[in-house]
């Protein structure tokens, strides 16, 4: 009788046993889920509020439209070099001075004309730019080209004056870029 006994008990044992290490398995992985759930909870609610954040940048830029468009014309998506050259052909015959060249050049050490790329994305373009005619009307034209809305650099600038019949005929080489995104 003994053994029959002692054989229900090791075998009550074994089933608590295997049952206890595989409800404690379900148990631990449970666990985990939960803790995997909160994870995502957490990160979801953080990205819902940034989205709200975004939104009310959103809406915050729309009030200042104005001066976004303000922005965009000084620095335009495209670098569109034709419109530049037709403004600076344009603010030369208003100041009375004689456009003489106008031309992209090569950067340095780069033997095409390719527009440089700053680390913050923008493009410079560089071009150099022959005008003749008195020096204030020079200066006006400077004057036009600082107070426009593009964002125009001026790097370098020399001038010559010959001995002509016009003695307030003075030639201005200038090297300029003009930036994009």
């Amino acid at each position: 009788m003994k053994r029959p006994i002692l054989s229900i008990i090791i075998i009550f044992l074994i089933i608590f046993l295997l049952s206890y290490f595989v409800l404690l398995d379900k148990y631990n992985t449970l666990r985990l889920k939960k803790f995997d759930l909160e994870q995502k909870t957490k990160n979801f609610e953080s990205l819902k509020e940034y989205f709200v954040k975004l939104s009310l940048m959103d809406e915050e830029l729309d009030k200042h439209e104005n001066e976004m468009q303000k922005i965009h014309s000084a620095l335009p998506t495209e670098s569109n070099v034709p419109s530049v050259f037709k403004f600076i052909q344009k603010i030369t015959l208003e100041n009375n001075l004689t456009l003489e060249q106008l031309s992209v050049t090569s950067t340095r050490g780069s033997k095409t004309s390719q527009p440089v790329i700053d680390d913050s994305g923008i493009k410079k373009i560089p071009f150099s730019l022959t005008v003749s005619g008195s020096y204030s009307d020079f200066k006006n034209f400077l004057s036009v080209l600082e107070k426009s809305a593009r964002i125009i650099e001026l790097e370098g600038m020399s001038f010559s004056y010959a001995e002509t019949a016009n003695p307030a005929k003075i030639t201005f080489n200038l090297k300029m870029r003009v930036h994009s995104y």
